[in-house]
């Protein structure tokens, strides 16, 4: 698979794949050729001064010139503080601190949905009177109100073929294995 400047080995690190974009209700064609792994080094240079050629192709080849170059380029408008364009030290320590961001937001995040979850499955099954209502029909739309005909029965077929047997399974699945890990626990 041909490498370009927003891939490596055609992986797109989050960016869509099409060839093609939308602008202004037509699309276009991208007229952006794609470039290899060592002139995409060579451009990340116009960002970020460095010597270790190696180092920067393994980010690359780790994070894709789409992503590198952002971090570049945000530090290119940066020069006026820095007196001088960044250097990989600069641009590594931006790239590290933008992970652990991620991450930090990332844990509170999933902690905020687990409160949230827990809040609504606590005041629904108080208001029905049923712990174990996400298993009774009766509280789900299964045509999840579409109008267009086709799709509404597609989506009826789905809630009654797929998604409530799979709750239902999962939900066996999982308190065979309470039971088990139970009588583990108790021997």
């Amino acid at each position: 698979m041909p490498e370009s400047k927003y891939s490596i080995g055609g992986i797109k690190n989050g960016i869509s794949i099409l060839f093609f974009c939308n602008k202004g209700g037509v699309n276009v064609q991208n007229t952006e050729l794609p470039i290899d792994l060592e002139n995409q080094v060579q451009q990340m240079k116009r960002y970020v001064n460095f010597r270790q050629r190696k180092r920067m192709r393994e980010f690359l080849e780790y994070a894709g010139y789409f992503r590198a170059s952002r971090y570049g380029k945000f530090l290119l408008t940066q020069v006026n503080k820095f007196g001088t364009k960044a250097n990989i030290k600069m641009f590594f320590a931006l790239y590290d601190f933008d992970m652990k961001l991620r991450q930090l937001l990332f844990k509170y995040c999933k902690k905020a949905e687990i409160h949230i979850k827990s809040a609504i499955a606590n005041a629904v099954s108080l208001k029905t009177g049923d712990a174990g209502f996400y298993l009774d029909k009766q509280y789900y739309t299964a045509s999840k109100s579409e109008k267009d005909k086709k799709t509404r029965r597609r989506n009826i077929i789905f809630f009654n073929m797929k998604f409530l047997p799979g709750i239902i399974e999962t939900t066996e699945i999982y308190f065979q294995m309470i039971q088990i890990c139970f009588l583990v626990y108790m021997h």
